[in-house]
């Protein structure tokens, strides 16, 4: 307590708070939703082909490897952004409190610089973080038309050799 900031501490718990609520549901019906999905429609496709199958499950590994990837970094876009709120909501707060003390000693424009400063960090790394959330979602969606289009293609060939019925593919 001694070594931080009131302001920051404040918007720590704050957000902790609010952070955990939010990230706990989510996450677990994520977990158990694409669990669930995976096994349920794996079964179903293997029950009708299983060349599909092992098609759609070698592409499982990839996306799953991905998703990953792209959640470390997000993750890492999160915490440089978080902090850089935590501290601008901090120097808001020091401000706010020491606003006579700033007039006294005329550092309104070192303080609203300074405040100004987090502020362009804190747009910038949002900016940056949306461009990357869009680049890595077209990368998804591709991969994700690709399979489909992968699987329609053999399924199609499938039931041009009448290894598998229209009403299967």
């Amino acid at each position: 307590f001694k070594s931080s900031r009131t302001g920051y501490l404040l918007a720590r718990i704050s957000g902790d708070t609010s952070g955990l609520s939010a990230i706990s549901g989510s996450i677990l019906q994520g977990i158990i939703s694409n669990a669930t999905t995976l096994i349920v429609t794996s079964t179903i496709l293997f029950s009708l082909s299983q060349t599909l199958t092992l098609i759609v499950l070698v592409f499982v590994p990839i996306s799953v490897g991905l998703s990953y990837w792209i959640n470390r970094i997000s993750r890492s876009y999160n915490i440089r952004g978080r902090e850089i709120g935590l501290r601008t909501s901090a120097d808001g707060q020091e401000i706010l409190s020491a606003i006579d003390t700033i007039k006294i000693h005329a550092s309104e424009h070192r303080e609203l610089d300074k405040y100004a400063n987090n502020l362009q960090k804190s747009i910038s790394l949002t900016i940056a973080s949306m461009l990357f959330g869009q680049v890595t979602g077209g990368i998804q969606r591709s991969i994700s038309y690709a399979l489909t289009l992968i699987v329609m293609l053999i399924g199609g060939t499938l039931v041009i050799e009448k290894l598998m019925s229209i009403g299967d593919y």
